[in-house]
């Protein structure tokens, strides 16, 4: 076989593999399964999230003044969903203009959050 030949064949064995392994690797447990600590997440809401929304997860709660919806109300949204979630917390929202999260506090909410949805 030619050098040609070899860098052929490897290429062509490249190309059809790798997008295997990227399905393989995006549609594991790991990567489809809720990542965040809800308990941490409810934590965190005491430094974020407590001036503007009721995070207690009772249903009965209410809010503070201003209006923003409470951690129970946004859980039983239909349309919330964790892929949701972490888009929303990635963007400022109404008066958090300077709050920063990181990844794995956003994955904390975001689970503590879920965790309120009623069964």
């Amino acid at each position: 076989m030619s050098t040609q030949q070899s860098i052929k064949a490897l290429f062509t064995a490249t190309f059809y593999a790798l997008p295997l392994l990227a399905g393989i690797c995006l549609f594991t447990p790991a990567a489809v399964a809720q990542t965040g600590d809800a308990a941490a997440g409810k934590k965190a809401t005491a430094f974020a999230c407590r001036n503007c929304h009721d995070v207690s997860g009772n249903e009965k709660a209410q809010n503070p003044p201003g209006g923003a919806p409470s951690f129970f109300e946004v859980a039983q949204n239909p349309k919330t969903t964790e892929p949701s979630l972490h888009k929303f917390l990635t963007l400022p929202h109404g008066k958090m203009d300077n709050v920063v999260l990181s990844g794995r506090e956003i994955d904390d909410l975001t689970a503590y959050i879920l965790s309120l949805r009623r069964k």
